[in-house]
């Protein structure tokens, strides 16, 4: 079997904050993988920071020359699960943590996934956006932390996203319930609604899943909420989630001038 690529590439993982599932900081090989179910759909996310991976069948895979270069060569796609485990050898450093999958998003291949995850020895991160529940039961068994990427009324402003959500809950209990170490992260604006907050902490401390709140942020890593705002919201979050489940998530692989 074979899967499209967007890119690959060694680097330290930047988001999740300080809960259960979260791999910040620690140091990945992050497989990208190409296409996006919303893209297809014409309803991407709005503060999507990967635009170049929302098309599935992209011709050229980049593939970082070796661990932590920032220099890229094209590779034709699709790639096979014995050329990605020869690119992930290559890009083996002594204090990588573990692969990070994500795209895109990385569960409309669930199949080469499965398939890739039967031969390899890391261990996995799953980064989804959740919307596809029946692809997350393929690959469950196989993930040992996820973020599940919660959409707001703010990331996809259209009648509906809370049925996405519903989905996204969905994919959260899958992953958990096989095993997995699983937060939810969600990208908030000054338009997210303390109401959006509260009816989602709600929900995962139903399925004892932790939040991490993210600040949208611009190409130049300037946060757009106030401070006063990120307040509220975290403190909206425990009226469900205890403190030990909440925390605040930043781009810090932007902010530091890393992939």
């Amino acid at each position: 079997m074979q899967g499209y690529i967007s890119e690959i590439f060694s680097s330290f993982q930047g988001e999740g904050g300080s809960v259960r599932g979260s791999c910040q900081g620690k140091r990945q090989i992050f497989i990208r993988f190409a296409g996006c179910n919303l893209a297809e759909a014409g309803r991407p996310c709005v503060w999507c920071d990967s635009a170049q991976a929302q098309a599935r069948r992209i011709p050229d895979a980049k593939i970082e020359t070796s661990a932590g270069s920032g220099v890229f060569k094209d590779t034709p796609n699709p790639l096979d699960v014995e050329a990605l485990l020869k690119v992930l050898e290559e890009l083996h450093s002594p204090d990588m943590h573990s692969l990070s999958l994500t795209g895109g998003e990385p569960l409309l291949q669930a199949m080469f996934i499965e398939e890739f995850c039967l031969e390899t020895v890391h261990r996995i991160y799953l980064e989804t956006n959740g919307t596809l529940p029946k692809a997350a039961k393929k690959v469950a068994s196989h993930v040992d932390y996820a973020c599940v990427d919660l959409k707001d009324e703010t990331a996809l402003p259209y009648t509906g996203w809370q049925k996405v959500l519903e989905s996204e809950f969905e994919t959260t209990r899958i992953l958990k319930d096989a095993g997995a170490e699983v937060f939810a992260k969600i990208v908030v604006t000054q338009g997210t609604s303390v109401e959006t907050i509260t009816g989602t902490s709600e929900k995962l401390a139903e399925l004892g899943v932790p939040l991490a709140i993210q600040p949208v942020t611009t190409t130049d890593s300037t946060v757009q909420i106030s401070r006063e705002k990120l307040f509220k919201l975290s403190e909206a979050a425990a009226q469900y989630l205890s403190a030990d489940d909440i925390t605040l998530s930043f781009q810090t692989h932007k902010q530091i001038g890393i992939l």
